[in-house]
């Protein structure tokens, strides 16, 4: 196998194990990581579009809508119209607010186990790693 199927191979690896164990640790609240990553983002974000939200989490609009009915029908998340009446707007519900502390514990202490004794450099450097072979896959879906 070439350097560059093992790197990929074990990248997709990598990102299966950590979305498969995060499921399993957010499946005691009905969350699963995707739903985690949208409602980090609204978080982050605050009253969103859903046009902004999947372009902040590279995801199809048809995918982000798909989401984000899951997590309304649990409560965890409302849309509004906004300016333009085909415009949604996104924001947490205080039922997502009050748990969101929760599930952040539960994120940041699985994140801190995975990095563990991974240093600081090394860190910088992997993650100036990914953000190079995203922009080459950007740049290759854009050709």
């Amino acid at each position: 196998m070439e350097k560059t199927d093992t790197v990929v191979h074990q990248l997709y690896q990598t990102t299966r194990i950590i979305t498969k164990e995060i499921n399993r640790l957010l499946e005691q609240y009905e969350l699963h990581s995707s739903e985690w990553t949208v409602i980090a983002s609204i978080k982050e974000k605050g009253v969103v579009s859903q046009i902004v939200l999947a372009e902040h989490l590279n995801i199809e609009p048809s995918a982000i809508s798909k989401s984000l009915i899951s997590l309304e029908k649990k409560g965890l998340i409302q849309r509004e119209e906004g300016l333009d009446k085909r415009e949604k707007r996104v924001s947490l519900t205080e039922k997502a607010m009050g748990l969101y502390p929760t599930w952040e514990h539960i994120v940041k202490q699985h994140r801190n186990q995975l990095l563990q004794g991974v240093s600081a450099e090394k860190l910088d450097d992997l993650f100036l790693t990914l953000k190079t072979i995203f922009f080459n896959a950007q740049n290759i879906t854009k050709s």
